[in-house]
């Protein structure tokens, strides 16, 4: 199965710009990643962002009414790459000295394979489109209950572009993937680029 590249997926960024004219961010991946955004690109309001680490993955982040969250298909055990810990910063980072930045990995659907990254980081970018206003536990219970038929994804990505609108997806599977058991919370501080686990359970 082909990998997505940055146009594709900043077609459904647009795609999901159009159906949730009310979020903001869907800036270009490809330009997050090698840093040539300004201080005017950062967002203070509900956004979401999907985002490449320069090693061939994607995941998606957003800005939610109970703070900033990501969610990652191939999650380790193990805090953010360093390029996604700029790319966090550069966007939700208030840009002043000393300042930190709590993000949160949620329980998510785990992908089988490696080469389908791409597309969960769009169905990603959708359920934050449509729960960005949920409180905390109710954000973090959809994720960890939403599961898409992964088989189907490309087909449904592929109807969506012939369609020129986002189409709803095939939400649960019969036996869903493995989940993250629970959400893990980093603290970013800004300057220094450190990453350090929170304990907010």
């Amino acid at each position: 199965m082909n990998l997505l590249d940055d146009d594709i997926v900043q077609v459904f960024q647009q795609l999901l710009r159009e159906a949730f004219p009310r979020v903001r961010g869907w800036q270009a991946p490809a330009a997050i990643a090698v840093h040539k955004l300004d201080a005017s690109n950062r967002i203070s309001g509900p956004s979401i962002q999907i985002h490449n680490n320069l090693r061939s993955h994607w995941l998606a982040s957003s800005r939610t009414r109970a703070g900033v969250y990501v969610a990652d298909s191939l999650l380790a055990a193990e805090p953010p790459s360093p390029t996604i810990v700029r790319q966090l910063i550069q966007i939700y980072g208030d840009g002043k000295p000393h300042s930190h930045l709590d993000v949160t990995f949620l329980p998510c659907q785990t992908q089988r394979g490696s080469s389908q990254c791409g597309d969960f980081s769009i169905f990603n970018a959708m359920l934050f489109a449509t729960c960005i206003e949920d409180d905390r536990a109710l954000l973090e219970s959809r994720f960890a209950s939403s599961h898409f038929d992964q088989a189907s994804m490309r087909s449904h990505l592929l109807d969506c572009v012939r369609a020129g609108k986002l189409l709803n997806p095939i939400v649960l599977e019969s036996a869903p993937t493995t989940s993250i058991s629970r959400p893990t919370t980093y603290r970013i501080h800004c300057d220094s680029e450190r990453v350090a686990p929170l304990n907010l359970q």
